[in-house]
């Protein structure tokens, strides 16, 4: 004997949603305009003809000095073993302002939306997901807590991966007391800060079960519906700041992450009635 169970459910829908854009500054009415300002004076941003608007803006790091004999032969200001080394973008034998270069984008390849719903006998199921691919964000609190702009503040645990004689391969240059970092421009616009900020998020999702009408009825409804809503479960991204979704600080400072407070994780019960 062959029994055969079959679950048969019903999909009321599944929506996958792609958006993508070209950006680039056709006109303006000078040279450049940079934005972003996070420190001292300093921008995070350029935008100029050519390009997308607020671009991320700044030196190079193509590593950290390991000898003297390194930084001799560099032609950097500021250096000094174990700190960030700079590109030499104009290839003149000097690295100075005149190598600062664009570093990254806050602009999406593409951004996307994924909407499901489904139900089995009582059941139903719905759930909404977002996401980015492709842009950068420039991470603004790295040079709070990875350098020492405030030495007796709190340090991310990143420093723990600062260079020494015997750590030549840490992703931070040496510790300082400040003096050494800000010579080096370590604190001033960098590749360092900028992050690859694409993401995968759950931004809603809703289970909820409709009471059997042979039971609504009996306590003089027409249906009765009971169901629990999460927000912002759960998301999936290499960025290090605090929410990958960058609330925007105007126009020339776009994926310029100041640290505001992420999304807000909710929980909640719902009880739906019709009589």
């Amino acid at each position: 004997m062959l029994i055969r169970q079959v679950l048969v459910f019903h999909m009321a829908s599944i929506d996958l949603i792609f958006s993508s854009y070209d950006n680039e500054v056709t006109q303006l009415a000078s040279d450049f305009q940079v934005g972003g300002g996070f420190r001292n004076g300093n921008n995070a941003t350029r935008t100029e003809v050519g390009r997308p608007i607020s671009s991320f803006y700044g030196r190079q790091v193509i590593g950290i000095f390991q000898t003297q004999a390194e930084v001799d032969a560099s032609g950097q200001t500021g250096a000094g073993v174990g700190r960030f080394r700079y590109a030499d973008v104009d290839k003149d034998g000097d690295v100075d302002d005149d190598d600062r270069t664009f570093i990254g984008s806050p602009h999406a390849d593409f951004t996307y939306g994924l909407n499901l719903n489904a139900g089995f006998k009582g059941f139903d199921i719905s759930a909404f997901f977002s996401g980015s691919q492709g842009n950068d964000a420039f991470n603004v609190l790295k040079i709070y807590t990875d350098f020492p702009s405030f030495v007796d503040l709190n340090r991310s645990t990143r420093v723990l991966n600062s260079w020494t004689s015997e750590n030549t391969g840490a992703e931070l240059p040496a510790l300082s007391a400040g003096a050494a970092s800000s010579g080096n421009n370590e604190t001033n616009s960098n590749s360092y800060y900028v992050e690859d900020a694409s993401y995968f998020r759950l931004k809603n999702l809703q289970i909820g079960y409709t009471l059997p009408s042979n039971f609504s009825s009996k306590l003089a409804m027409d249906n009765a519906r009971i169901y629990v809503q999460g927000t912002n479960l759960f998301t999936i991204t290499d960025y290090n700041g605090a929410d990958p979704e960058i609330q925007e600080s105007g126009t020339l400072g776009l994926g310029v992450d100041y640290g505001k407070f992420p999304q807000s994780r909710i929980l909640s019960v719902g009880f739906k009635f019709n009589f």
